[in-house]
């Protein structure tokens, strides 16, 4: 999950590296910097909670639970606003067409009547 959370911002900032300043919206770098503020104090918690966590004796690592539960929480109330603050860019489209191939051969279809 803190790759998830890390990669995620990543390729969430590269939207706005790729795309023309003209289609960022009024906000989106003050939205990027605090979801970059809230992922790295996730990534750095986490990986200090998992490094110092003793298996033996139970203990946690030093990071309180009530900062990582507000950690948490602001990342995923960032995560409710990143369709909003996500750069303009055009929309694609696909069109599917089932064919046959080698290890799959289609029924002959009959033309439909009128």
């Amino acid at each position: 999950f803190v790759q998830l959370v890390v990669f995620g911002y990543i390729a969430y900032a590269c939207n706005f590296v790729e795309t023309d300043a003209k289609y960022h919206r009024t906000g989106a770098y003050v939205y990027l910097t605090i979801l970059g503020i809230f992922c790295l104090l996730f990534a750095v918690c986490a990986l200090t909670q998992m490094a110092m966590y003793d298996p033996e004796t139970g203990t946690m690592g030093p990071v309180p639970w009530q900062m990582m539960m507000a950690i948490d929480y602001g990342y995923f109330a960032c995560k409710g606003f990143m369709g909003f603050f996500r750069p303009a860019a055009p929309s694609l489209t696909a069109d599917y067409k089932v064919v046959g191939d080698d290890d799959f051969k289609l029924a002959p279809q009959e033309p439909p009547s009128a």
